[in-house]
């Protein structure tokens, strides 16, 4: 994954959470990637729109990468599932919260 772009890979037990939020899967994958210091530096004293497509452009690409994981995981004949392809609620939240996967 880090060859693709991602900075950080971690996996969490979900065993804990509702099995219904967590689609009957045990585990989660948690993909990060950095975002560009230079424009976070720039949030305070800067232009919020240098922000706004830095977070636009890691975000598709954190989509992208998690549609690859599940691709990736199902070709190996393992079920997988990727939360890219679940609509947000009207607070822009997936059912299973993508911090439940990163701890």
């Amino acid at each position: 994954m880090n060859k693709l772009g991602a900075t950080l890979v971690g996996f969490a037990d979900l065993s804990q959470i509702d099995e219904e939020l967590r689609k009957g899967f045990p585990f989660g994958i948690s993909i990060a990637i950095a975002l560009n210091h230079s424009i976070v530096a720039k949030i305070q004293t800067g232009s919020h729109l240098d922000y706004y497509y830095e977070m636009e452009s890691v975000i598709k690409k954190l989509k992208d990468l998690s549609n690859y994981m599940e691709d990736f995981i199902k070709a190996k004949g393992f079920n997988a599932f990727s939360q890219a392809s679940i609509k947000q609620d009207s607070h822009c939240r997936t059912p299973l919260l993508h911090k439940n996967c990163s701890y």
